[in-house]
């Protein structure tokens, strides 16, 4: 799936299998519903796509939180702020994180899920580093993506030495099986020494 430049094909699987099916399954709740969040949170989603994950955070951050979602495509980005426009808690940004004018230390969690093995190689590294960089020092990095078992998309020892060298260290992990795409891995990162 190109997601940036999505086929007429890749928008009715998004807007069908995805945003209206799965979206609504346990699968995606259920593992947002476990994240350690009060509901106060400043929370940033990297790779929020058409908010097929964005509207359970944003009922999970009821207690004042804030949701930050940040998308490259415009497409997406259009179909998330049309289908998450009943949430005041969203602020919706289309564009390269990189490039953004958000500061260091912002968020108290990151959320990147099933949305980084879309990343380019080439850019990988900058881009966790920049997340990285938003994330308070006692905040969270949670990743969730498909491993390599599955069409080569995402090894686990790739995200490991990705998150290392970003400055950041694994406190908790787990393997998991979501529909359509076979093994996932589930990861919480901190910054290393907290």
């Amino acid at each position: 799936m190109s997601f940036e430049n999505p086929s007429f094909l890749e928008k009715i699987m998004e807007e069908i299998l995805e945003y209206r099916i799965m979206s609504h399954a346990p699968m995606y709740k259920t593992y947002l519903m476990k994240l350690p969040l009060n509901g106060n949170e400043k929370v940033l989603e990297f790779g929020s796509g058409g908010g097929v994950c964005s509207r359970h955070l944003a009922k999970i951050l009821s207690k004042g939180g804030k949701l930050t979602c940040i998308d490259i495509s415009e497409y997406y980005i259009s179909k998330a702020r049309k289908r998450l426009q009943k949430f005041n808690n969203i602020e919706i940004l289309e564009g390269d994180l990189r490039k953004m004018e958000i500061p260091a230390s912002s968020f108290d969690a990151i959320l990147i899920h099933f949305a980084f093995h879309h990343v380019s190689e080439h850019e990988k590294q900058d881009i966790m580093n920049t997340l990285a960089s938003k994330l308070k020092k006692s905040g969270t990095v949670f990743i969730r993506e498909p491993t390599a078992e599955k069409g080569a998309e995402l090894p686990v020892e790739e995200i490991r030495t990705l998150t290392k060298k970003a400055g950041l260290e694994e406190v908790e992990f787990g393997m998991g099986k979501v529909m359509r795409m076979g093994t996932v891995y589930e990861g919480a990162y901190k910054v290393k020494g907290r």
